[in-house]
């Protein structure tokens, strides 16, 4: 991992790099600034990070190689076993986390997680503490996570999109289910149903259909960040030339970008081109991407109040996990030659 301070439309970036073990999946952190009350650890003075700024509170929730849930606390970086994993055990219908959640203001993770099985396939959404108590079932649902079933020779789904979101008041649970596949030039999309699952009534509601490239709440917990199709007129003025973003798809009959759900309204409202919105924790701040990976991959900064965007540099290999009120990004990336080798597990 590293935090990436970019002094936003000043200088250059700069990054302080944080290695965790072995990733199979990453959520997104519950950060909260200095003084909130988001999280159990949120009354403790912060600590100062090596830009001066204090410290995100909160943790890191991540998937390691032997399926366990596993928790890190920041900024003390301790680790520990959110739930234990069921790789290599002798269950016959063996059990895997899915898609991950970042904790609310409880600290309370929501997951979904796949059950093998040779007679039928199925899959839950789940509850858990990041202290590892209070697990529950939110509901179980028939289907397979890992192959999505073909109902026909050219007709594909799958039950749940690769993110979920939780919200920071533990109340919703946002997720794409009922995926499809689309096909774009060069690129094989999957779109699906916007389901809010209402964790107090034990019932769901949707709200329209979206791309399933990145879904997160904002702090109020009524406005959702999903990707949607734009024409390339709405969308001409944000193609770059100078930073080359959204040159993959740009000749698309219509294009991904990122648009704010108003949840009571069912109301969306354009925010910028792109995918894999990363909602800063103040709200005030969307981080977008242009769907290519490696060197080909942007970055915009969106400020909400002004839709005004800046490019972001960063390295090649990184994705962005979470984003602070002073802009700063934390990243997940891989280990480099002068990283501890004790810190990463392959």
């Amino acid at each position: 991992m590293m935090v990436v301070s970019p002094d936003f439309g000043r200088k250059a970036n700069t990054m302080r790099r944080v290695l965790l073990p072995g990733l199979l999946g990453v959520a997104v952190l519950m950060g909260c600034e200095a003084g909130s009350d988001g999280g159990r650890n949120a009354r403790k003075m912060p600590a100062t990070s090596q830009q001066g700024s204090p410290s995100p509170l909160g943790w890191l929730v991540t998937v390691d190689q032997e399926g366990a849930v596993v928790a890190q606390s920041l900024p003390s970086q301790e680790l520990h076993v959110v739930r234990a994993g069921h790789k290599g055990t002798n269950d016959p219908s063996p059990t895997f986390v899915f898609a991950l959640s970042g904790p609310d203001r409880h600290g309370h993770i929501a997951f979904a997680q796949g059950r093998e099985s040779e007679e039928k396939a199925s899959w839950e959404l789940k509850l858990i503490h990041v202290d590892g108590t209070g697990e529950r079932t939110l509901f179980t649902r028939p289907g397979d996570l890992i192959w999505g079933e073909h109902p026909g020779a050219r007709t594909w789904r799958h039950p749940l999109g690769k993110q979920i979101s939780l919200s920071p008041d533990g109340a919703n649970v946002a997720m794409i289910t009922g995926l499809t596949g689309v096909q774009m030039p060069m690129a094989l999309m999957q779109e699906g149903d916007v389901e809010i699952w209402d964790v107090k009534e034990g019932r769901s509601r949707k709200s329209g259909r979206a791309v399933e490239e990145g879904v997160g709440f904002f702090p109020d917990g009524q406005t959702l960040a999903v990707v949607d199709w734009v024409s390339p007129d709405k969308a001409a003025e944000q193609l770059s030339e100078a930073d080359g973003f959204g040159e993959f798809f740009r000749h698309w009959s219509r294009m991904p970008a990122v648009f704010l759900l108003d949840l009571k309204t069912g109301d969306r409202r354009f925010l910028h081109l792109g995918v894999q919105p990363v909602v800063s924790t103040d709200g005030q701040w969307v981080l977008v991407s242009d769907f290519v990976s490696g060197e080909h991959q942007h970055w915009r900064m969106v400020r909400l109040k002004d839709r005004l965007a800046d490019p972001v540099t960063v390295p090649n290999t990184a994705n962005a996990v979470a984003m602070f009120p002073d802009t700063r990004v934390l990243w997940l990336d891989l280990p480099g030659p002068d990283d501890p080798k004790g810190k990463t597990k392959y």
